[in-house]
């Protein structure tokens, strides 16, 4: 009788042992679910932050493209721009080559009009 006092005494340690396991074990368990369900919600928001970055990308892509246009259109006006100075300057180059040659036909004229005059004057009577 004593030894099955004994041995339900161990046995009932041995409960008492194997339910302070399990308990230990439950609370394991349940940190381990805690730091999966924050390593998924990191997961979750590390996504979101992807996507948005990927959107980002490709709008800074697009207007990268329209900045690359736009800087192409102005280089070409300036190009058109430079043109026609060149024309201008051509022209005013023309003009002023013209207006000299009306100057100096004028005082040409100028002379000749005096040795008419004088020419003239010799036939007077």
């Amino acid at each position: 009788v004593e030894e099955l006092q004994n041995n339900s005494k161990v046995a009932v340690e041995i409960i008492k042992n194997v339910s302070q396991i399990t308990k230990d074990q439950e609370n394991s368990v349940e940190i381990t679910k805690n730091t999966f369900e924050g390593i998924s919600e990191a997961i979750e928001v590390t996504k979101t932050m992807m996507n948005e970055l990927e959107q980002s990308s490709n709008m800074m892509s697009v207007k990268k493209d329209e900045i690359v246009e736009i800087i192409q259109s102005l280089a070409a006006i300036a190009e058109e721009n430079a043109a026609a100075s060149e024309e201008v300057s051509a022209s005013t180059e023309e003009q002023l080559a013209s207006t000299e040659e009306i100057s100096n036909a004028s005082d040409d004229m100028a002379n000749l009009a005096k040795e008419l005059q004088e020419l003239i004057s010799k036939f007077t009577v």
